[in-house]
């Protein structure tokens, strides 16, 4: 099992309009994956993202954020190296879904209406 020394990157929706970007790094004693964590540190920062925030979409390599802003029908693109919004996607009606198609980059988006 691979150790990440960098800790673990999580992305949950905070409130309305908002969206968490969470670094989780734990410590160990020694280099053992078998050691008990001695430290946990977490570091945290807020990206504003449209109204009702409802699905998440990590591309496979990492680098974007997909998220489907229900009440704005817009999507947000996050660049996940700097977590600030890089643009919008207007025009899907009350988006709350995506798919990767096969193993492509490209990525459907589920609207309802």
């Amino acid at each position: 099992m691979n150790h990440n020394p960098f800790g673990s990157r999580f992305y949950f929706f905070l409130m309305g309009t908002l969206l968490m970007a969470f670094t989780l790094r734990c410590q160990r004693k020694d280099e053992s994956e078998d050691s008990i964590p001695q430290t946990l540190t977490g570091q945290g920062s807020v990206i504003p993202v449209g109204r009702g925030p409802d699905a998440l979409f990590l591309t496979p390599d990492e680098h974007y954020l997909y998220v489907a802003n229900v009440e704005d029908s817009i999507v947000s693109v996050i660049d996940t190296q700097s977590d600030e919004v890089i643009t919008t996607i207007p025009g899907i009606p009350y988006p709350w879904g995506f798919a990767r198609l096969g193993s492509s980059n490209l990525v459907a988006v589920s609207g309802w209406g």
